[in-house]
């Protein structure tokens, strides 16, 4: 990585895997400087030259020859990519207060899982009762010492951070992530659905297999297209095989084809379930669904459901049964609400810019 002079770099914002939509909604500035790890196939051809890959030490030399003041860090229940994001924190508390400058770091969040499942995922119960509050009590000291600004991009997200040991209240906001709407003229089909994600278990694939059998019985004339790879691909793909007629599988897709085929279907179906560690966090298919004005059907598991259900998306409990999961689909293709309506409803900017402009003020 070429380094920017030391005297301008104000502005430091590090994740771990970098993918397209934090490209989109970067919001440069003079002096700024985004460090990943990794990137995710889905980039650009022109990276904006703020976006800077980097190992660890070289993150760590940024932060410490930085004079800036800001810096955002991943959220700390990023279990995984904690220990690294603590270590680039305690640099940066240090190598300011060399300086004489007080600085802590700040960070954006979407956890909405609990935070014994988060560390110990499907561990053992007894285990689990034993280390679960030392170690949730180390991660809220660790945040309250390191960190001094947190943007919450769900109601969820705050609930899980309000309820960890030792985490005294840090300067917080929420900005529910919702995009802002899409340009769109394209005309939906009738009775048309769309998956776009990993085919995979926890995003509900068996379960979205099992309903729409039921579906095509009840509304003859749906059709569902799955857009993603992942484990279950092979068996999505024959599945879809049965009925070409109303079933597409087409694999992964480029940004711009997954933004066509999604202006194309009146109804975005996301019935994912918890899995482990994993909870869906918000969903970036259900966001980019929502700016192009499309009716969802999920569970309850995003930390959206409490906004969508209120603005007459359909909501279901993750543990329900296929007829159930039947049922909303049917409904909600017969009926979708009206595509002027869901973008209405959305923010004039997307809310992860809001979280940036306020978290880098």
């Amino acid at each position: 990585m070429s380094a920017l002079p030391h005297d301008e770099v104000s502005d430091i914002r590090v994740i771990p895997r970098l993918r397209a939509a934090h490209v989109e909604r970067d919001i440069p500035r003079p002096g700024s400087l985004v460090l990943y790890f990794e990137a995710y196939s889905d980039l650009p051809d022109h990276i904006p030259p703020q976006f800077r890959r980097a190992d660890l030490l070289t993150m760590l030399r940024a932060v410490a020859s930085s004079r800036g003041r800001i810096l955002e860090l991943p959220e700390p229940l990023w279990v995984r990519f904690y220990p690294a994001s603590l270590t680039i924190a305690l640099v940066w508390r240090l190598s300011g207060a060399l300086r004489r400058i007080n600085r802590k770091a700040r960070f954006y969040a979407i956890e909405n899982n609990d935070v014994g499942h988060v560390v110990f995922g499907s561990a053992r119960p007894a285990m689990r009762r034993l280390l679960e509050r030392p170690i949730a009590a180390l991660i809220g000291a660790s945040i309250s010492t390191l960190f001094e600004r947190v943007a919450f991009g769900s109601d969820g997200s705050f609930e899980t951070y309000r309820s960890i040991p030792l985490c005294r209240p840090l300067k917080h906001r929420v900005f529910l992530e919702l995009p802002q709407r899409a340009d769109t003229s394209t005309t939906p089909r009738a009775y048309s659905a769309i998956f776009v994600g990993g085919l995979e278990v926890r995003k509900g694939i068996p379960f979205l297999l099992s309903a729409w059998e039921r579906v095509e019985e009840a509304l003859p004339e749906s059709t569902l297209t799955i857009v993603g790879a992942g484990p279950l691909a092979q068996e999505v793909h024959a599945w879809a095989d049965k009925n070409p007629a109303r079933r597409s599988a087409t694999g992964s897709l480029g940004r711009s084809d997954v933004a066509a085929a999604l202006a194309q279907s009146a109804v975005l179906v996301a019935p994912s379930q918890r899995s482990g560690r994993w909870r869906e966090q918000i969903g970036l298919p259900i966001s980019e669904a929502l700016a192009r004005g499309l009716t969802v059907v999920t569970t309850d598991e995003t930390g959206l459901s409490s906004w969508l259900g209120e603005h007459g998306h359909t909501v279901v409990p993750a543990q329900t049964s296929a007829e159930r999961l039947t049922t909303a689909i049917v409904s909600t293709l017969l009926e979708p609400l009206d595509r002027a309506a869901v973008q209405d409803a959305l923010p004039a900017e997307d809310g992860r810019r809001r979280a940036h402009r306020w978290l880098h003020s």
